[in-house]
């Protein structure tokens, strides 16, 4: 995580994660959004659920955005008129089980505390993967 936030440009000024794209707005789920608060039928770009890294200087403009509009992240980071960045790192959707895909993940999003312990063992006790990185404590 370092290393990607030293050779990331403009690292203290825009939104980390896994930026969603032309996603169809959701009407009928449990994340429904009515047509009278967004009519359009998709969703602009914008930084997705699971895990992200944000500056500290956007927490007071994402704060007053809230004030405006009820709505979700994504939305608040762009009523804020932040920028975002993506990186396949962030996992929004899992890595499967191909255990060693979690050495290069920032995030995983949904991961069991089993699985977890799991894959941790796997990756720093029993060396499962070849891992550069040194071993965390």
């Amino acid at each position: 995580m370092v290393a990607y936030l030293s050779q990331t440009p403009n690292t203290y000024h825009v939104i980390h994660g896994y930026i969603r794209n032309h996603l169809a707005v959701m009407r009928s789920t449990k994340y429904r959004l009515s047509s009278t608060v967004f009519p359009q039928d998709t969703y602009p770009d914008f930084p997705s659920r699971g895990g992200f890294l944000m500056p500290r200087a956007s927490v007071p403009v994402l704060a007053t955005a809230s004030e405006r509009i009820p709505a979700y992240f994504g939305f608040l980071v762009l009523a804020a008129g932040l920028w975002y960045r993506h990186d396949d790192r962030f996992r929004v959707y899992g890595v499967q089980d191909e255990q060693c895909l979690y050495a290069e993940a920032f995030v995983v999003h949904g991961v069991s505390p089993g699985r977890v312990e799991e894959v941790w063992r796997g990756l720093y006790k029993e060396r499962q993967c070849n891992m550069t990185a040194p071993l965390p404590s």
